[in-house]
């Protein structure tokens, strides 16, 4: 232990350790870019899961995020929509 704490005492191999610390840390981040850069492409049907839905009172559904409506209601006859 005492070898080990001798060694850290030198500045020039605090700097030498830190530099090789540092290296490892960019290397270790760019496999993992490149790993999750192809791992991450499955082959998958583009439109698969989707669902799009268009109902009777003039509105459009489409998966989960949107909902889209062209219009207003008829009011019945006789009474204003404003």
């Amino acid at each position: 232990m005492e070898a080990i704490l001798a060694f850290l005492k030198d500045p020039g191999n605090r700097d030498v350790l830190t530099w090789l610390g540092g290296g490892i840390v960019v290397v270790g981040g760019g496999l993992w870019a490149v790993v999750k850069f192809f791992a991450g492409k499955k082959a998958r049907d583009d439109h698969a899961g989707v669902s799009i839905t268009a109902s009777g009172d003039r509105s459009v559904a489409s998966g989960r995020d949107s909902n889209v409506s062209l219009g207003a209601k008829e009011a019945p006859k006789g009474k204003s929509t404003r």
